[in-house]
């Protein structure tokens, strides 16, 4: 949370965010209010004021496929040893696969 923070700072901007425009909504300052997120599943969908979606690009789901997640799977995969690997399985119960929050949310940190 600190992190989304301090990329996309703590007031609303006057720009607006229903692009579904990687670069416009990144630029866009906003107000978390809420977040919760799991290892198993993950959902992260953003939406305005009004409860309405940010953008396609602005969302991760479970369902990702997406060749950045992907290549961060691979990379993960060749950062970790094995008994590594092992161990975060173990503790949050996902191994490093596109569906989850891991590799996402590095590809997406990584990428924009």
């Amino acid at each position: 949370l600190h992190s989304l923070r301090d990329k996309y700072g703590v007031e609303q901007s006057d720009e607006s965010t229903s692009s579904s425009s990687p670069s416009s909504a990144h630029k866009a300052k906003c107000n978390i209010i809420a977040m919760g997120i799991s290892t198993f599943a993950m959902n992260l969908v953003g939406v305005d004021d009004n409860g309405d979606l940010i953008g396609v690009d602005e969302s991760m789901t479970y369902a990702c496929n997406s060749t950045y997640v992907t290549d961060e799977c691979k990379s993960l995969r060749s950062q970790l040893t094995e008994q590594q690997q092992r161990d975060l399985y173990r503790r949050t119960g996902a191994p490093i696969h596109s569906a989850f929050a891991l590799p996402q949310l590095r590809s997406y940190y990584c990428c924009y």
